[in-house]
């Protein structure tokens, strides 16, 4: 599992999952996080990602190709993985999403808040792994 791609995926689904909940839409997002008085570049990318609906927190297109028949243990193994990497996404970003919410903030008017939630996702990610 790669660390990176891993807290790429835990951010995005945190920022489609909190604007939802305050009822933006990623363009709504777009347009504020670009605004000359934000200082939120880094966060362009992962905006981007939500609005156009190419994330893919969950890895929804993987494939286990192991042969359960043949190899039940392989099968089994990358069946728990995959299994694994959902429940640690969606708990690390509705933790996120959480810790937004209650601090009233809007995350991707600073980058500021982007460190802060690397930080966050770091943390936890030490404590559940």
């Amino acid at each position: 599992m790669k660390k990176n791609e891993l807290r790429d995926d835990i951010l995005c689904l945190a920022l489609s999952r909190y604007l939802i909940v305050n009822d933006f839409t990623p363009y709504d997002a777009v347009v504020e996080n670009s605004k000359p008085h934000n200082d939120a570049e880094q966060w362009a990318p992962l905006l981007l990602s939500v609005m156009t609906g190419s994330g893919n927190a969950f890895r929804c297109d993987e494939i286990l190709n192991a042969d359960p028949v043949k190899r039940p243990a392989t099968f089994y193994n990358q069946f728990h993985e995959l299994h694994d990497r959902t429940v640690l996404v969606a708990t690390v970003a509705g933790m996120l999403c959480q810790h937004w919410i209650n601090h009233t903030v809007e995350p991707y008017k600073s980058d500021t808040y982007l460190c802060e939630s690397h930080e966050l996702i770091e943390s936890t990610l030490e404590k559940l792994v």
